[in-house]
């Protein structure tokens, strides 16, 4: 009788227990308003510890240092005491919903918890930062005299910054008269700063010999601001027109695909009654271009099995050595594998020209959409930087080497040769750019009138300018067949394209920027007959 008792007590636990679970609020609940009444204690601990610092420092200074700090920081505890009493209401309410304990209350009780928490983490802010202001106020009252002559110096420091900036830009303006609308702006911001930071240097030495302590403070701290502002400004909008007075070419050299097959396996133990299910992803293993096109279209398992004879497809075949019993599980019997990811990684060699000076680049990776967007401009610029233009005005479009510099007369003027043909000639700082011309195969190393028409017609539609039929570029008799080209890695991979362009053959297919293949990688699902028991 007494155990059945137990047993009819225990039900109705249960019972209760579980009409409560789906009736009432989650079994959590209680715990989260426990964890808001801990934040909260920890909040309001740190406040009576403000206060009690607060109201012991001021005992050590006069009345009128007390009224000046009273008058400045009431509002700032008037705002967190606000805070701290709205925080209380909330945890009230909160208990409300435990005690009513109704689901239906569920939506209105967590935005109560949302709303508690993102007030007490503002509460506690305010006290940091008041508790850092007071401090400071402290300090400088108590040094004010050093607060004003580190102040003052770094305004004399910012004001030297000004100056030097704005005579800069000032020479900018008489170089590049050009660019008269963009360097006049920078000037006006420079001269609004000045202004503003003489404003500040008035203001710091008014309230210093007035001992007006909190508005120092709030001066020192706008300094503060002001140099922070003001070097975003050099950085975003007055370093940049130094560009005006860099010149630099991008030349594409060279270009290869690298081709890459990732293979994954699962094995399991065939004569197991458990789940003993593993997989494994091996390696990413580098194949030729050829290889790629003849697997790339493979779907399923490309070998299966036992692993002491495994069934292997005809792409198998064509991969490089894989170890099937690689990292293999303990006791793993039969093994499937699957082409788990295709990838081509893409990559540039450069020449970059910097007035009379070059530098050849090592292999870049570059996008495949970039590698896709410049196949056809091997042996010229890419991008191109003349000077008095700035960077996001540099030429990104394919053009001849030293083309775009054509009827700049920076760089050069117009002659005329024995035959009355109006031709450019580079200036002699600038002659690599007549050297590098030669790149194109055609041992000419000046731009003609006729030449320099007719790149205009395509820049202004910014277009890519691969000279008259075809005479530049990838698709050039005359590139594939120089000394810098013909045995160039892009050559030896694309022998069949590199012999018809060679040879002048015409009506070459282009490839297009939606020809891209494999762009970055592609992932390949596992074969059909799974695996494991």
């Amino acid at each position: 009788m007494r155990n059945l008792i137990i047993a009819g007590v225990a039900s109705v636990a249960i019972i209760t227990t579980l009409v409560i679970l789906f009736t009432g609020l989650p079994f959590d609940s209680e715990d989260k308003v426990n964890e808001v009444k801990s934040k909260f204690s920890k909040s309001s601990l740190n406040l009576k510890k403000l206060v009690t610092v607060y109201d012991k420092e001021l005992k050590k200074h006069s009345s009128d240092i007390t009224k000046m700090a009273n008058q400045n920081f009431k509002g700032d505890f008037d705002i967190i005491n606000n805070k701290k009493d709205k925080i209380t209401l909330i945890i009230k309410r909160l208990d409300q919903f435990l005690d009513e304990n109704k689901k239906d209350s569920l939506e209105q009780f967590n935005g109560a918890l949302s709303t508690s928490f993102v007030n007490i983490r503002d509460m506690d802010g305010k006290i940091k930062i008041l508790n850092s202001r007071f401090s400071k106020f402290i300090q400088i009252v108590l040094n004010s005299k050093k607060y004003n002559k580190d102040a003052l110096e770094k305004i004399k420091f910012l004001d030297k910054t000004i100056k030097i900036h704005t005579s800069v830009v000032q020479n900018l303006l008489k170089k590049y008269p050009e660019k008269k609308k963009r360097l006049e702006s920078s000037l006006q911001s420079l001269s609004d700063n000045l202004m503003a930071l003489d404003n500040i240097k008035s203001k710091l030495n008014e309230y210093f010999t007035s001992n007006m302590y909190f508005k120092m403070m709030s001066t020192i701290e706008e300094l503060a601001l002001f140099e922070k502002n003001l070097n975003n400004l050099v950085a975003k909008k007055i370093k940049p027109l130094d560009a005006l007075n860099n010149s630099y070419s991008v030349i594409l050299m060279d270009m290869r695909e690298d081709y890459f097959v990732t293979v994954a396996r699962s094995s399991w133990d065939e004569y197991s009654d458990w789940d003993t299910e593993k997989t494994y992803t091996y390696k990413p293993k580098r194949i030729t271009a050829e290889i790629y096109n003849k697997i790339a279209s493979s779907e399923g398992a490309i070998a299966s099995g036992n692993l002491r004879n495994i069934r292997k497809t005809s792409v198998w075949n064509l991969l490089p050595n894989i170890n099937v019993k690689e990292n293999i599980g303990r006791g793993q019997t039969h093994a499937e594998f699957w082409i788990n990811d295709l990838t081509i990684k893409y990559y540039h060699k450069y020449i970059i020209l910097n007035k009379n000076s070059k530098k050849e680049t090592a292999w870049k990776e570059v996008s495949a959409e970039k590698y896709e967007k410049h196949y056809g401009d091997l042996g010229m610029e890419i991008y191109s930087k003349p000077y008095g233009s700035f960077e996001d005005e540099a030429i990104t479009t394919a053009t001849p080497i030293g083309l775009n510099y054509v009827g700049n007369q920076r760089y050069g003027e117009w002659r005329t040769d024995s035959s009355g043909h109006s031709f450019w000639h580079y200036y002699g700082q600038y002659a690599m750019l007549s050297h590098l011309m030669g790149l194109s195969g055609y041992g000419n190393n000046r731009y003609y009138r006729s030449d320099y028409n007719n790149y205009r017609n395509y820049s202004s539609s910014h277009r890519p300018y691969y000279g008259v039929n075809n005479r530049y570029g990838t698709y050039s008799k005359g590139t594939m067949n120089s000394s810098h080209f013909k045995n160039s890695r892009f050559a030896r991979a694309n022998r069949n394209l590199a012999t018809k362009i060679k040879s002048g053959a015409k009506n070459i297919k282009r490839r297009v920027s939606s020809t891209v293949r494999g762009a970055g990688g592609r992932s390949r699902g596992r074969g059909a007959s799974g695996g494991g028991k």
